[in-house]
């Protein structure tokens, strides 16, 4: 079940983001790898997409549903990070 409250964080080049899963359509749990289409929409990588635009998940949220359901305050993430490392060509 996914709650309004569930994320995934995304550790981009230059930032981070927190996204709810509802926002972006995935259900809880996410997958394992997401790609990042051009106009920003997220979906599951497949075999043939470009590494460069897959985001892998490192970290996960352990909490059951029956924990989400009754609690204020919580939240379950999902921390994903580029699958190949890109250098930033920002002008410092």
């Amino acid at each position: 079940m996914t709650f309004d409250s569930d994320f995934i964080r995304l550790h981009l080049n230059i930032t981070t983001a927190d996204i709810p899963c509802k926002k972006v359509g995935l259900e809880w749990p996410p997958p394992e790898q997401l790609f990042l289409e051009d106009d920003g929409r997220f979906r599951p990588a497949r075999p043939n997409d470009d590494p460069e635009a897959i985001m892998v998940r490192r970290n996960l949220s352990s909490l059951p549903d029956n924990v989400i359901e009754g609690a204020t305050m919580v939240a379950r993430g999902a921390e994903y990070f580029y699958l190949v490392k890109t250098e930033c060509s920002c002008n410092n």
